[in-house]
């Protein structure tokens, strides 16, 4: 469509696969937010769905076990440091740990499925050109981690990314981004 406005969707943790009601609510408030801003421009959304790679990747109780240790180490060194830094505080903390949960710990420890993830992603990228890519939780790490590398920045040109919901600042995850 020319005109039109390009967005690729990234969704967060949980099964995206098997039901996919959740695509026309995200369809739904794109185009309600576009619309706001352009009522009469039309958006192409696509869906990036990456539950598959998490389901033929391994976790074993060890694999979780280590990536609990690394989540936690950098949940400790940067939420004490946010603490007395005063960025941010420690009164949060179930709630940051419920997000470092499951596909999470699964995707910090598995270096190979980090991989597949950010190549699932940037062909995505390549394949749809989007002027957006909006992204939900671990969808946002996924973009995150996918965007920093330097082939992808540079290409990006002008796509805007936006994260909602994200654990980019997570102090459990920052030390993944180098801090």
């Amino acid at each position: 469509m020319a005109g039109s406005l390009k967005v690729l969707c990234m969704h967060g943790v949980g099964d995206h696969h098997t039901d996919s009601q959740w695509q026309e609510s995200w369809r739904a408030a794109i185009l309600q937010g576009v619309h706001r801003w352009d009522p009469k421009k039309e958006v192409e959304t696509e869906f990036v769905l990456y539950d598959r790679l998490f389901d033929q990747a391994s976790l074993s109780l060890a694999d979780t076990l280590n990536a609990l240790r690394k989540l936690l180490g950098s949940g400790l060194r940067y939420g004490v440091e946010d603490l007395f830094g005063r960025r941010r505080g420690l009164g949060d903390l179930p709630d940051k740990l419920r997000w470092t949960a499951g596909m999470v710990v699964q995707w910090v420890e598995n270096d190979k499925l980090r991989a597949a993830t950010r190549d699932l992603l940037w062909s995505a990228v390549q394949k749809q050109s989007p002027d957006v890519v909006l992204a939900h939780s671990l969808g946002s790490l996924v973009c995150y981690d996918t965007f920093l590398r330097s082939s992808p920045r540079e290409a990006l040109g002008e796509t805007t990314f936006v994260s909602f919901g994200s654990q980019i600042g997570n102090p459990f995850v920052r030390a993944s981004f180098g801090g």
